[in-house]
């Protein structure tokens, strides 16, 4: 098997004025996200929100994601009564399943000047139409001890935050 490490700075580059994305395939836009995905990874995206930017309401529909928060933090808010806020070290999985509407935004006012930095990956999930879900898992003291990390699953149940 060959590997090829692609350094952050020649991954695909996207911006407007509140967003930063290094895309380690081309998403935003008019890509088909099928067409440029790895495998089953059909995104994967380092992404910097400047304070008190993020995403408005958006809907999702059968796809896993994954959003990892680096630096700062990220306020979720969904369709299912859904309201967390993620802070660096914890990581955050939807099953948008059936559908999904959601925002997420930088949790940090504009005033303070704290940036969000966020790693997302999105899979598509195991099977169509699955029940609407949000999870979280904190791994701050895990990452701080130099504890590995590895998030697979075939648990298909909410992740307990305490663990």
């Amino acid at each position: 098997m060959t590997v090829t490490v692609i350094p952050a700075a020649d991954r695909h580059f996207w911006a407007n004025e509140w967003l930063s994305s290094r895309q380690s395939f081309p998403g935003t836009g008019n890509f088909d996200i099928f067409a440029n995905a790895h495998g089953v990874l059909a995104m994967h995206n380092d992404d910097v929100v400047d304070p008190g930017e993020g995403l408005d309401a958006h809907h999702h529909q059968n796809m896993e994601i994954v959003t990892w928060v680096v630096e700062g933090s990220l306020i979720h808010r969904d369709s299912h009564g859904h309201t967390v806020t993620l802070e660096a070290g914890q990581a955050g999985a939807m099953t948008a399943g059936r559908g999904i509407t959601h925002s997420e935004r930088n949790a940090a006012s504009r005033a303070s000047g704290r940036r969000l930095r966020v790693i997302q990956m999105w899979v598509p999930p195991h099977a169509d139409e699955l029940e609407p879900d949000h999870g979280y898992r904190d791994f701050g003291s895990r990452l701080a001890a130099g504890d590995p990390v590895v998030v697979a699953s075939d648990d298909r149940s909410t992740p307990d935050p305490t663990r």
